[in-house]
């Protein structure tokens, strides 16, 4: 049922005409006063410019006239975005028809995958739409500079076989577990990376994909946060913790339960070594940098993994690439581990209103 738009404004075509009126009146004023400075800048000379009471005025009147004119054009937009619309549908079904058809599949379907019967606010229309333009541009940046799918070295790696147990989930790793105590601790509080683990023969695999936003990767960029990552991981399988399913043979949990299982063995024979571990990283393709996979080769000492040599592939194993793509931050269950919880579902407001 179409939710009443509490903003909207019958006048809104009076409004748009005064501040559209507005803005064009400013922005001649803020270009005459720019121009009177670049007049005084070439009558006064650089030194005497720099320490004019005439100049330094004029400077503030510029920004002050810049301040309203940016007021006018917000308030431009809403008469567009918000004011003009009687229902909160109809202000969604005007926003998501503002795709540029060049700029990425996404803008053929966005009207078909859109729900726009449950938008409540516009305040959620403009996060779905930020969103949604987030995705159309990484879209863009995948169909740009993705790499080629391949498998690395020849080797079977990240690849489904009749020995092997493939599995992704997107995991939190608080700053305690990987910096313990005062040692080498960063900034970040917690670092987010999907975590794939292909587990074969008594060996595993385990590839960590940067999240883009630095916001909520954190540190991932910096050679130590990785050690750390990796020295983690160990240290997990070190530790015996039972999956939410234990009859369950799928997902991480599972996986991370045959480690649990090795600790044991471990314990009594000591047959999982840190050579049983090898480490891979991922950068997904963004709109400024192309996707990238390396191998990374560490040696473990003290107790942790250190001195990462990084060994970049010129193609990424398809499951690899694909995990990123099926399962975001955004709706995917992020597992708060400590050392290993269970999962807990975040939903994103932005995402929520598509099928």
């Amino acid at each position: 049922m179409p939710v009443p738009n509490p903003d909207y404004r019958p006048n809104w075509e009076t409004l748009e005409e005064h501040h559209a009126a507005e803005y064009e009146r400013l922005d001649k004023e803020a270009d005459a006063v720019m121009e009177q400075r670049n007049q005084l800048w070439e009558s006064l000379g650089s030194a005497a410019y720099n320490t004019s009471e005439t100049v330094k005025a004029l400077h503030t009147k510029h920004n002050e006239l810049q301040a309203q004119c940016a007021e006018h054009t917000e308030q431009l937009r809403r008469c567009f975005d918000t004011y003009r619309h009687k229902t909160i549908q109809d202000a969604a079904r005007a926003i998501f028809e503002r795709f540029d058809p060049a700029m990425s599949a996404l803008s053929k379907t966005s009207l078909s995958i859109i729900d726009y019967e449950q938008f409540t606010t516009m305040e959620e229309v403009n996060r779905a739409w930020i969103r949604a333009n987030e995705v159309a541009k990484q879209e863009d940046a995948e169909n740009r500079h993705s790499l080629p799918v391949g498998q690395p070295d020849g080797l079977d790696i990240f690849q489904e076989t009749k020995n092997n147990t493939v599995a992704s989930q997107w995991q939190i790793f608080q700053a305690e577990e990987l910096h313990p105590g005062w040692v080498r601790r960063f900034d970040s509080e917690h670092v987010h990376t999907l975590i794939t683990i292909d587990q074969r023969d008594g060996e595993y695999h385990i590839c960590f994909t940067v999240d883009p936003d630095p916001s909520r990767s954190g540190s991932m960029g910096v050679q130590h946060e990785i050690e750390a990552l990796a020295t983690t991981m160990y240290k997990r399988a070190l530790n015996d913790f039972k999956p939410e399913k234990p009859n369950e043979k799928t997902g991480l949990s599972y996986i991370m339960s045959e480690l649990g299982k090795s600790t044991k063995n471990f314990a009594k024979s000591y047959t999982i070594q840190p050579e049983q571990f090898h480490f891979y990283i991922h950068h997904v393709p963004n709109p400024h940098f192309p996707e990238k996979f390396f191998r990374m080769d560490m040696d473990y000492s003290f107790g942790e993994f250190r001195d990462a040599q990084f060994h970049q592939h010129k193609v990424i194993p398809e499951i690899i690439q694909q995990a990123y793509k099926k399962t975001t931050m955004h709706d995917a269950n992020i597992q708060t581990v400590n050392p290993l919880g269970l999962p807990d579902h975040r939903e994103d407001d932005a995402t929520r209103y598509v099928r």
